[in-house]
């Protein structure tokens, strides 16, 4: 299973978590990435960042540049691996006044600092999603600050 995944990066360098919903069928009610999604056929990875974006988010894409970071195969708690393609994209803090959460997949967003994300994992795992991936979030706090360098060096 094919799941792309996408990281908003706001002008203050921090990152859009988001909390899902109660009634999801796994990883209900933890923290995670801003946007996640299995790929449709047809589908590239981005198109598919893009289409959960809009959907999960309600927000406009339009002008939206995913920019590919990593990828990782995880087997998940219910047997099921996924191969993970991890974006991120940069979006102005005032983004999320325009969003509208489906409420069936996001209960809330919000946003952290990647210190404060790494903290949150470290003492309150339960509150995150696949906490006991713990080389996975080893490197997506790698690629997350790698990524927040980078657009800093560019900028």
């Amino acid at each position: 299973m094919n799941v792309a995944l996408l990281w908003l990066i706001n002008d203050r360098d921090e990152v859009l978590i988001a909390r899902r919903a109660k009634n999801m069928d796994s990883d209900s009610d933890v923290w995670g990435l801003s946007v996640s999604g299995v790929v449709e056929p047809g589908e590239t990875d981005s198109e598919g960042v893009l289409r959960e974006t809009r959907e999960e988010l309600g927000l406009d894409t339009t002008g939206l540049m995913p920019i590919y970071l990593h990828n990782e195969t995880y087997k998940h708690q219910d047997g099921k691996a996924r191969d993970f393609r991890f974006f991120y994209a940069r979006v102005k803090s005032n983004v999320i006044h325009s969003a509208q959460l489906e409420p069936t997949e996001v209960a809330e967003i919000r946003w952290i600092s990647v210190p404060n994300l790494r903290h949150l994992y470290q003492n309150h795992p339960e509150q995150i999603i696949i906490s006991d991936a713990i080389e996975l979030w080893r490197r997506i706090f790698f690629y997350l600050e790698e990524a927040i360098s980078d657009s800093k060096t560019k900028a």
